[in-house]
């Protein structure tokens, strides 16, 4: 149970990372194309 708590922790803390890089990522091309 504790292997799993940490790979569902792993998982989340991941996608979190991807979700929040690419809407960063999203805001960064949308300010140049807007320049």
């Amino acid at each position: 149970m504790n292997d799993f708590l940490v790979f569902y922790g792993a998982c989340f803390f991941i996608g979190w990372c991807l979700g929040y890089g690419f809407y960063a990522y999203k805001r960064f091309t949308e300010v140049s194309v807007n320049d």
